[in-house]
């Protein structure tokens, strides 16, 4: 089931050098959410839909994130569970991929090494290496490290503004673990690759290629 939200808005003004924020509890449940991508065991069930502005939350072991184009009025989301069978992942990676004919700007985030999930970090590098291909301007984080570990995510094209927040949740703990901090964001992926065209934040405070050259791509 694929789902669409089709709203009219101006986009001549926007970059589509898109700014990423990480931000903590607050500053994210503050955040207009716009539509919401859901999630669902069911491999009948693609989490795929339209819209100028989109989130979702609890990505562990599954692929999440989402494309844009200067052409089209509504940007792609996606929150697809790791257990889909392979065969069934490649079909929501190709309509993914015909969905627009030209990506401007793309972020992926998701997936964790487990005996649970054995086709998870299989799935993300599937979705990772299409839009590779697809879009040149493309970020990712990859592979979360932390056992309880999971990333929300929202996203609008007004401002090509993706917001993520990160947490951690441990055994006998009310309140998760978030990450605030350059190391702390180091630390919660395996890897971090932020694409040239793209500015990274923490907290609304820039985090600079002299800061972390191991996550910038040059052109």
């Amino acid at each position: 089931m694929f789902i669409f939200y089709l709203v009219m808005q101006d986009f001549s003004n926007v970059s589509f050098k898109s700014r990423i924020n990480i931000v903590g509890m607050k500053a994210f449940d503050k955040i207009p959410k716009g539509k919401y991508i859901h999630y669902f065991s069911d491999a009948s069930n693609a989490n795929i839909l339209k819209s100028d502005t989109f989130s979702t939350v609890n990505v562990r072991t599954c692929t999440g994130g989402g494309l844009s184009s200067k052409n089209e009025l509504t940007a792609l989301g996606f929150h697809l569970w790791d257990c889909e069978e392979s065969s069934l992942f490649k079909k929501y990676v190709d309509f993914i991929k015909d969905s627009f004919p030209q990506v401007d700007s793309a972020l992926i985030v998701g997936s964790k090494k487990t005996e649970f999930a054995k086709k998870s970090v299989k799935n993300f590098l599937c979705m990772k290496k299409m839009l590779q291909k697809k879009c040149s301007n493309l970020s990712w984080f990859q592979t979360i490290t932390k056992q309880g570990g999971e990333v929300d995510f929202k996203y609008s094209k007004a401002d090509d503004t993706w917001t993520l927040r990160l947490l951690e949740w441990r055994s006998n703990q009310e309140k998760p673990d978030v990450v605030n901090s350059l190391k702390k964001l180091l630390d919660f992926f395996e890897e971090i690759s932020i694409s040239p065209n793209d500015r990274l934040f923490i907290s609304g405070k820039e985090v600079t290629e002299k800061q972390a050259p191991q996550i910038f791509r040059k052109r």
